[in-house]
């Protein structure tokens, strides 16, 4: 009985020394192998706080081998702590990277239950994405003739249209001129008729690009 508790006591005396060593960085040939030295004294520490929160088995070591990568990085800084301070070091990245994976995982969970609750709407197959895409180009090229046609007017031309798009009416148009309601009318038909020009124009130059 003594023997075994003495044997006992030995060993936990050897694992605290060994906790308090200091293993410098400088003492390995290289980062790899100082990498495989802490895989080796403290991979067993970081996977089994791993596993607890963890159950996914391909999660769980690609978050242990995260910790690994992360030492690997710092072992400038953390190459001249003991092996205690090291272990201290691994188990709280685990922890957060163990944190943040739950973070993912939740708000995973949100998005399926947000679809599953207002799920995305139905298509009756490819096609209808590719006109919805080609729908979108014209648009996009539509309002570029529109830019287009709308910079070649002069300011009052364009001033017009402005306002009346914005639905200015006759008199407003007419009051922001400073000329009566006929005039007013005309100038708003002269701009039209300006802009359908510039429009019609433009549209050869956007489509066949510079003629060239």
């Amino acid at each position: 009985m003594r023997v075994a508790r003495r044997r006992a006591t030995d060993r936990s005396l050897r694992r605290t020394s060994f906790q308090m060593s200091v293993v410098h960085v400088d003492e390995f040939d290289s980062p790899s192998d100082h990498l495989r030295f802490l895989t080796t004294v403290h991979g067993r520490a970081v996977a089994g706080l791993v596993s607890v929160h963890e159950r996914d088995v391909m999660t769980a070591e690609e978050l242990v081998a995260d910790v690994f990568v992360l030492a690997y990085d710092h072992l400038d800084e953390i190459g001249d702590l003991s092996q205690r301070q090291v272990q201290s070091w691994l188990l709280r990245t685990a922890r957060f990277l163990v944190a943040n994976e739950a973070r993912r995982g939740a708000a995973r969970r949100r998005r399926v239950e947000l679809l599953r609750r207002e799920p995305l709407p139905l298509v009756s197959g490819a096609d209808d994405e590719f006109f919805e895409i080609e729908a979108r180009l014209e648009e996009s090229v539509r309002s570029q003739r529109i830019g287009a046609a709308l910079d070649l007017l002069s300011t009052g031309d364009r001033d017009v249209l402005v306002w009346d798009a914005n639905g200015e009416k006759g008199p407003a148009i007419a009051e922001r001129l400073g000329i009566g309601h006929d005039a007013a009318r005309k100038r708003l038909s002269r701009a039209r008729a300006a802009f359908l020009s510039a429009f019609d124009n433009g549209a050869a130059s956007i489509d066949g690009g510079d003629g060239r």
